[in-house]
């Protein structure tokens, strides 16, 4: 699912999570989500935040035509993606890549 080429879409978070979310189209001309930051005020951490904003992520990435989501995902935050279905790979990294496909 590796993607190039951004569209920006504008993307607005329904929590107080700071995010960078666009759309991009891949090799094969498919739309794509990135989210490329995703950061969540300390205050509001293990309180369900992130997991409501991936979510509205998701949702938005499908009615924008988006086939899946990639991320690159910090060595701490693995168990955080992988429990909202992403598969991460190359974990043996500092920065892992991770996908969600979003096709039925």
């Amino acid at each position: 699912m590796a993607a190039h080429k951004a569209t920006r879409q504008s993307y607005k978070p329904i929590t107080s999570a700071k995010v960078e979310v666009w759309l991009e189209k891949n090799e094969g001309g498919e739309v794509v989500t990135r989210i490329d930051h995703i950061e969540i005020p300390e205050s509001k951490r293990f309180a369900g935040e992130g997991t409501k904003e991936i979510k509205n992520i998701m949702a938005w990435s499908k009615s924008n035509g988006s086939i899946g989501i990639v991320i690159e995902a910090e060595r701490d935050a693995i168990p955080f993606w992988k429990k909202l279905g992403f598969d991460i790979t190359d974990q043996g990294s500092r920065v892992s890549t991770g996908t969600f496909d979003l096709r039925p």
